[in-house]
């Protein structure tokens, strides 16, 4: 593919790249001539500017997803802190629950509301069939877990630490699968598979969208619950935010 001057670039608003000149397509993030980022990490795949961006319009709708963030919070949180607390001495049974339960959890997900930002009661009842995806999302996790933690337990105690390490690559990887399959006709076996090889050059982002979700519930828990208001709503809203800018750079193609 023949060079473009940075003149010509600016006249066909095409992206080139910064060292040596290439046209790029809109979705590269790396030049293919010379491996040098095109600046998309920097921008639209960039979890800060996700997060930033997203805020920017949600905290204008904020008010009108406090209905959901209660019903959320009440009929999901409060039953999983007790199933948490009656089952935590228990592995299997404690893991058990969690597949039964936590799926409802992730419906969220499943959610068409990327124009207007707001979640619903109703909306959440109407994508209740979509159950069943996050069940196997759930399964693919806890397996996940459980194997690592049998191998982890029979070589040596020492490589918790590798666990731990492991868990949290686990779940960078996953971040933008509950949105995939929610979004899309697609099993979450084929789903796993496409954010694995799709997110290679976001897995850091990924990964800090993971940590800023959880300290920002936290926060918002810690305060005295209330936070959750904002934070429960919000959180879903960056994470399947970051999924479509994923799409956008045909990053989860099939």
């Amino acid at each position: 593919m023949a060079k473009r001057s940075r003149k010509q670039h600016r006249e066909t608003d095409d992206l080139v790249c910064s060292r040596c000149n290439v046209s790029l397509d809109k979705q590269q993030i790396y030049c293919y001539e010379c491996g040098e980022p095109t600046g998309a990490l920097r921008g639209d795949l960039s979890a800060r500017q996700t997060i930033k961006e997203v805020w920017s319009a949600y905290s204008l709708v904020k008010s009108e997803n406090y209905s959901f963030a209660i019903f959320y919070f009440f009929a999901l949180f409060v039953p999983l802190a007790v199933i948490l607390a009656a089952t935590i001495n228990n592995y299997y049974l404690h893991n058990l629950a969690l597949l039964f339960y936590l799926p409802l959890m992730f419906i969220p997900f499943s959610m068409d509301n990327e124009d207007s930002g707001r979640y619903t009661v109703k909306g959440y009842f109407a994508n209740l069939n979509y159950y069943f995806k996050y069940f196997i999302f759930i399964f693919l996790n806890i397996l996940f877990f459980f194997i690592i933690k049998v191998i982890t337990d029979s070589v040596d105690p020492m490589l918790n630490i590798v666990r731990l390490i492991l868990v949290l690559y686990w779940l960078a990887i996953v971040t933008p699968l509950p949105s995939l399959i929610g979004h899309r006709d697609i099993s979450c076996l084929k789903g796993l598979i496409l954010v694995h090889r799709g997110g290679k050059e976001t897995r850091w982002q990924q990964f800090f969208l993971i940590v800023f979700a959880t300290l920002i519930n936290l926060l918002g828990l810690a305060l005295i619950g209330i936070g959750l208001l904002v934070t429960i709503p919000f959180t879903f809203k960056f994470i399947d935010s970051y999924y479509q800018r994923m799409m956008k750079y045909e990053l989860l193609s099939e």
